[in-house]
C-alpha cells in the first residue's frame, strides 16, 4: 500500500470522529468526559428510547453500503462467477465475469424488530430502511456510486404511555477502492432529513408533537477477504460509523396549552470489527459472520453505560445462471445482543443488477 493511500485510509477513518465532535470547542472534553463517565437516564426525559434507534438506524445506513461491497461478493465478481477460471479461483477470463467495467443498479432493503426492558426507556416496535444506488466502475480499482435512502420507524414507548414515528430521507456518495485481490476499502457520506410525530401521556394527560431533523452521516471499512481453498473463503472488516443529526427547536401541545420545547444535538460514533466465513457452492453462497460493536462517542439524549454488542449475521448470495449474467440476489438475518435488557433482530435483502 503506497504512503498516499494510507494517507487517504487515515483520513477516512478519523472523518467520523471529527464530524460528530464538531460541536463547538468543548466537544474534545465532552468526548473524553464520556469515556469516563456514565451519562444517567434523566427521569424525565421524552426521548429516552432514541438513543436505541440512533444506533439502529446508523447501522442500516452503512450496512447497505458494506453488503453493496462485500468481501464475499467482490471476491466472487473478481474471478467472474460464470468462468471456468473462478470456480478454480484462479484469474478470471478475460471478458467474463461481472467484474468487467460498466454500470450497476442495486436495492438494499433492512427490516428490524427493536424490543428495551430497561424500566427508564421500555420501549418496541419496528424499523425500516431501504437504499437503491446506482455506481459505475471507473476503473479496474476505482468504483463510484449515489445511493438514495428511505426509512420509517414506529416505537411504542411504554415507558411514557406513548409512541413516535419517525420518516428518514436521505442521500450520500460512495466509493470502494480495490488495493489488491484481497483487499478494499468503501467510504461514503451524505444528508439525511427526519421528521417524527410523537404522543405521551402522564397524570396530566395528552402531549402530542412533530420536530425535524437536518443531519449527516459518514462510514467507512476496511475489508479484507481470502480464499482457503477452492470453496471457502474467510473475511474481516474494520469498520466506523458516524452520525451527526441537529434537531430543531418545536411546540408541544400539552392538556393546558402549548409549551415551547428546545432542539438537540445528537451525535454517534461507532467501531466495528468483523469477521466471517462462506462457503462457495456454484451458484450460492452462503456465510456466517460475527462483528464487535462498540460506541466510541455519543453525544445528546439520555443514554447508560452499555457501550458495547455483538452481531450474529447468517445469510448467502446467489447468482444468475449463464444467461442472466450480472443478476445477484443476498439474503440475511441478524441478532444483536450485548446491551443490558436491549435485543434487536434485524433482515437484510439486496438484489443487484451489473452491466
Amino acid at each position: 500500500m503506497t504512503r498516499a493511500w494510507r494517507g487517504i485510509l487515515g483520513a477516512m477513518l478519523t472523518a467520523g470522529l471529527a464530524l460528530a465532535l464538531a460541536d463547538g470547542p468543548s466537544g474534545g472534553r465532552a468526548w473524553a468526559s464520556s469515556l469516563m463517565d456514565d451519562d444517567p437516564y434523566p427521569e424525565d426525559n421524552t426521548f429516552s428510547h432514541q438513543l436505541a434507534i440512533d444506533r439502529i438506524v446508523a447501522r442500516q445506513r452503512a450496512a447497505a453500503i458494506w453488503r453493496r461491497f462485500s468481501p464475499f461478493l467482490l471476491a466472487l465478481e473478481k474471478g467472474g462467477v460464470d468462468a471456468s477460471a473462478a470456480r478454480a479461483f484462479i484469474s478470471p477470463v478475460k471478458g467474463e465475469g461481472s467484474a468487467a467495467q460498466g454500470w450497476s443498479l442495486w436495492l438494499s432493503g433492512s427490516p428490524a424488530h427493536l424490543r428495551n426492558r430497561l424500566n427508564v426507556a421500555r420501549s418496541k416496535g419496528h424499523s425500516i430502511s431501504s437504499t437503491i444506488g446506482l455506481d459505475r466502475q471507473l476503473s479496474p480499482n476505482l468504483v463510484l456510486g449515489l445511493g438514495l435512502e428511505n426509512g420509517y420507524s414506529n416505537i411504542r414507548t411504554t415507558y411514557n404511555n406513548g409512541r413516535a414515528r419517525t420518516r428518514t430521507h436521505g442521500f450520500s456518495l460512495y466509493l470502494n477502492y480495490r488495493f489488491n485481490d484481497w483487499l478494499s476499502l468503501d467510504a461514503q457520506g451524505g444528508y439525511v432529513y427526519q421528521r417524527q410525530k410523537y404522543r405521551r401521556r402522564d397524570i396530566l394527560g395528552l402531549y402530542t408533537g412533530r420536530r425535524h431533523a437536518h443531519g449527516l452521516s459518514a462510514s467507512a471499512a476496511l475489508n479484507a477477504a481470502k480464499w482457503l481453498s477452492a470453496s471457502w473463503m474467510v473475511s474481516g472488516r474494520l469498520g466506523l460509523v458516524a452520525t451527526r443529526d441537529k434537531w430543531r427547536k418545536y411546540t408541544e401541545n400539552a392538556p393546558f396549552g402549548t409549551l415551547a420545547q428546545p432542539g438537540e444535538k445528537r451525535s454517534l460514533v461507532q467501531g466495528v470489527v468483523e469477521g466471517g466465513i462462506a462457503y462457495w457452492h456454484e451458484p450460492v453462497m452462503p456465510y456466517l459472520k460475527v462483528s464487535y460493536n462498540h460506541d466510541l462517542y455519543r453525544k445528546g439524549g439520555a443514554s447508560t453505560s452499555d457501550r458495547d454488542d455483538f452481531t450474529f449475521t447468517g445469510g448467502f448470495y446467489m447468482f444468475a445462471p449463464e444467461g442472466a449474467r450480472g443478476l445477484s440476489l443476498g439474503l440475511s438475518g441478524s441478532l444483536i445482543v450485548g446491551r443490558k435488557k436491549q435485543r434487536q433482530i434485524l433482515g437484510a435483502l439486496q438484489l443487484k443488477w451489473s452491466w
